[in-house]
């Protein structure tokens, strides 16, 4: 898996040099690459080894994919495993082990497939909150953290976990001390940059040097001058927004709104919650912190009810904007639920839409939101 790829001059340059410098750092520690926000990375760092998200924002690496799964498929799904299959991702191309989740089916049958291929794990999630899911999960983790030791050759201690803890807490803090800008009326920070925020901290290799880099951001964003009018200010929530899916948010803010709280998996999603560093049992601490990111995979969901509720008020929200892939039948399901529960309750002007990977929905998208927003 350190070779690079046959056709690797045929890369622009700009992958090429990201497929270098993966290289190199998969020679100091190993890479462990991860699809969710629902893996551990505190285990995978007290292993000693780096946790990174992987490749699957893009709508060129579905058609390969199609060999495989079903086009009516989740696009997100088809993306990363088209990426992995022609091995177009740095990350995965480098990784000595792949983390899965059974979070959605369609992610199952996948990691069944890269099983094949390459070393994988997956974590079996419990989709309900109580005391014996927390239990199951606390042995899963452990179950996982024993996977890591065997495949690297090493033994992680409590207190590696505690110290990883820490540090991830930290870091939590840190995205959300940057994030809490969109507070301000007008906001300090746009959806966009927001986005890349939130993108760019799921494949941090220096946790010391992502702090500096937070730091340094809330620093640029909280000095610079703020817009003078006021514009409407959307929650945006639903299926994982990425690179092939960011024209919601480009939509939301070239129509004069500002997406001020992202709340997905690339968001405040799994940011929000820290874990309990005064818990005696690490695995128990992680296990509750983890089992309470509010996805659409667990039942029945009234977390993520009760976030969105709280961040209306808090962030002062106009307008929730609802985006479900095609084919993300969970999220999709959810609409009916969060769209009685913001307009009845909340009294907020609530829209769902359907995104896919490809550009042609891009018009329609851009049409119905202009005319949302000018509702508000």
């Amino acid at each position: 898996m350190n070779d690079l790829p046959a056709d690797f001059d045929t890369f622009s340059e700009t992958h090429r040099k990201n497929f270098l410098r993966i290289r190199e750092l998969s020679r100091e520690k190993p890479i462990v690459g991860t699809f969710c926000t629902f893996v551990p990375r505190e285990l995978i760092r007290a292993a000693g080894a780096v946790p990174i998200s992987l490749c699957g924002g893009t709508d060129t690496t579905i058609p390969p994919a199609e060999a495989d799964l079903p086009v009516n498929f989740c696009p997100l799904v088809k993306s990363s495993y088209g990426s992995l299959l022609g091995g177009r991702c740095s990350y995965a191309h480098f990784a000595k082990l792949i983390v899965g989740e059974t979070t959605c089916d369609g992610k199952k049958k996948m990691f069944e497939y890269l099983s094949e291929e390459i070393p994988v794990h997956v974590i079996h999630l419990p989709q309900m909150i109580d005391e014996d899911s927390i239990t199951l999960l606390t042995i899963e983790f452990r179950k996982f953290a024993k996977r890591l030791e065997e495949i690297f050759g090493t033994t992680i201690t409590d207190e590696m976990v505690r110290d990883q803890i820490r540090a991830l807490n930290a870091e939590r803090q840190a995205l959300a001390d940057v994030y809490h800008l969109a507070r301000e009326d007008p906001p300090r920070i746009s959806g966009k940059e927001l986005f890349e925020m939130f993108n760019s901290s799921t494949t941090s290799f220096d946790p010391a040097g992502k702090l500096a880099e937070l730091q340094m951001l809330k620093e640029t964003y909280a000095s610079r001058p703020t817009l003078v009018r006021r514009s409407k200010r959307i929650l945006l929530t639903g299926s994982p927004v990425t690179r092939a899916t960011v024209k919601v948010i480009d939509a939301i803010e070239s129509a004069g709104g500002s997406v001020v709280y992202l709340e997905g998996c690339i968001g405040s999603r799994a940011v929000e919650l820290l874990v309990d560093e005064e818990n005696p049992d690490v695995y128990d601490a992680l296990a509750r912190k983890y089992i309470r990111i509010p996805c659409s995979c667990m039942t029945p969901n009234t977390t993520r009810l009760e976030i969105i509720g709280e961040k209306i008020d808090e962030y002062r929200v106009d307008g929730v904007v609802d985006m479900g892939l095609v084919a993300c039948h969970t999220f999709n399901a959810e609409s009916t639920k969060l769209r009685t529960y913001v307009s009845g309750v909340k009294k907020t002007p609530f829209i769902h839409l359907e995104a896919d990977y490809s550009c042609a929905d891009t018009g329609q998208i851009s049409t119905r939101l202009s005319a949302f927003l000018e509702m508000l």
